[in-house]
């Protein structure tokens, strides 16, 4: 592990990451930086609400995905229990 610096709204922060981490974070920092950027156009508040609805945002659309995921794996479970009764028969 090695340590990183990204910036989120100006702000440096030091965090220790192994290598092939080290994008994921970034694109993961782009995302609240772009975030707090379009709240700020577009609405009212300080920075302190931005940020807090930033993360908010954001932890949803992580859950969209994981829900959206896991119903993916649900479905090719179905898929396989129905491939393994047609290679019984």
């Amino acid at each position: 592990m090695k340590a990183h610096t990204i910036a989120i709204h100006g702000r440096q922060y030091r965090i220790k990451l192994n290598e092939d981490e080290l994008s994921l974070v970034q694109k993961a920092a782009d995302s609240v930086n772009a975030k707090i950027l379009q709240l700020a156009k577009t609405q009212d508040g300080d920075i302190q609400d931005f940020i807090a609805m930033s993360a908010l945002q954001l932890s949803i659309e992580n859950h969209k995905t994981k829900n959206s995921s896991q119903k993916e794996l649900e479905a090719i479970e179905k898929i396989n229990e129905l491939f393994k009764l047609f290679d019984t028969k």
